[in-house]
């Protein structure tokens, strides 16, 4: 079989110029591989008005019903948040892409001080409800009106494979992060069992997953974006 490549692109996370391995085409957009940090995204990128665009009240109302949603969300946002308190004490939290809330309600419980964006206004209407006014952003990380060395932990959790520039949201979160803050990055693993099972169906690839990550992306992301790890692991999810 003839493979097929997309000539002379430049990688939005390692900035090299290479021809691109086509792996699919879905929806009039190449889904393509750099050789050099090997993530995997959409080409064109979706701009930041057409990932927007995606998260409408329909996206939220697939989910399903929100106590449901809650109930096999909070073991999990609990484990992620236990592991963060595991590293340092703290008192602030943001939490990008935070949707309803649910993360920042497991942290709130945990005596933290809750915060969360999110680009959808929808969402974040809902967020307001269960965490205050006052906490919720619409928008991207970005757009939140914190200085510099403000937050203790910032988590971005199945989100950076959703947004339109991963190594600026990475960037803005160590600015947003106190010296000795923590960041929990959760994304899905394009070797994982789900991941092989979703290519086996082009119904299941999705427009706003637009990128895939690989280990070694993500260890070439975290050295672009001057970020120490302090573990990197595969997470369980409740179901």
């Amino acid at each position: 079989m003839k493979i097929k490549y997309l000539k002379d692109i430049i990688c939005p996370i390692c900035t090299n110029q290479s021809d691109m391995k086509i792996i699919r085409t879905f929806q009039d957009r190449q889904f393509i591989s750099c050789p050099h940090c090997h993530v995997d995204f959409f080409y064109p990128l979706l701009n930041e008005q057409e990932i927007s665009n995606i998260y409408s009240k329909q996206y939220y109302l697939n989910w399903g019903d929100i106590e449901n949603i809650r109930k096999i969300k909070s073991e999990t946002f609990s484990r992620y948040i236990e592991k963060l308190q595991h590293f340092k004490n703290g008192k602030n939290i943001l939490d990008v892409g935070t949707a309803y809330g649910l993360l920042l309600e497991q942290a709130k419980k945990k005596g933290l001080e809750p915060y969360g964006v999110d680009i959808s206004s929808y969402a974040t209407d809902i967020a307001r409800k269960n965490i205050g006014t006052d906490k919720i952003f619409t928008g991207t990380i970005k757009d939140v009106p914190f200085k510099e060395n403000y937050f203790d932990f910032i988590t971005i959790c199945d989100v950076l494979e959703h947004v339109q520039s991963p190594i600026s949201t990475l960037k803005k979160a160590n600015m947003l992060l106190k010296k000795d803050g923590c960041l929990l990055l959760v994304t899905p693993y394009s070797k994982a069992l789900g991941a092989h099972i979703q290519n086996m169906n082009i119904n299941k690839y999705k427009l706003e997953h637009v990128f895939r990550f690989k280990k070694e992306t993500i260890l070439k992301m975290c050295d672009i974006t001057n970020f120490d790890i302090a573990y990197c692991e595969q997470v369980w999810k409740t179901m």
